[in-house]
């Protein structure tokens, strides 16, 4: 039964040698309008900016593509893609929010939660809020604090670290 409903080997040869080039030159076509309209995008774009996403492009590990093209200029339309600074090759480097100089206690540290302790049944549970701070020589984590509001955070190892105006 399936083999009545099939071409024979010659019919099939003879339709496949038909279709294959009429199948390529259609995908050419198709890929050469991408590239057409990707190119048209890209002129959208200002010269001197046209100039920095050709340079991009060029370094940028993307298949060269049509749909990729496409796909780049469309990152650099929304934003998503600084052709200045494209991920691939500029790595941005880390580093810790700290606050070396800090003038008060709500400078140097932020409240990260807290905890409720439960002191007797009678009592309601009071709650002991956490702080977090980074004074430039790692993170300091505070449980229990009882400042007054003219308090500040003073540090000696600011004051012994403190170089001369004017010296390296």
């Amino acid at each position: 039964m399936i083999a009545n409903a099939q071409h024979s080997v010659d019919d099939e040869m003879a339709r496949r040698a038909v279709w294959w080039p009429q199948q390529q030159q259609q995908r050419r076509d198709e890929r050469a309008a991408v590239w057409r309209r990707a190119r048209a995008r890209l002129f959208e774009f200002d010269a001197p900016i046209r100039r920095t996403i050709r340079r991009a492009w060029r370094d940028c590990p993307y298949p060269a593509d049509p749909h990729s093209f496409a796909d780049f200029l469309h990152h650099i339309r929304v934003r998503r893609l600084d052709p200045n600074r494209p991920p691939w090759k500029y790595h941005a480097r880390v580093q810790a929010k700290t606050t070396p100089h800090p003038q008060c206690f709500a400078e140097a540290f932020k409240r990260i939660g807290q905890r409720k302790l439960e002191v007797a049944p009678v009592q309601s549970p009071i709650e002991t809020p956490h702080y977090c701070g980074n004074l430039g020589d790692g993170i300091l984590f505070l449980d229990k604090i009882e400042l007054r509001e003219t308090d500040t955070v003073k540090s000696s190892r600011r004051q012994r670290s403190a170089r001369p105006a004017g010296g390296r």
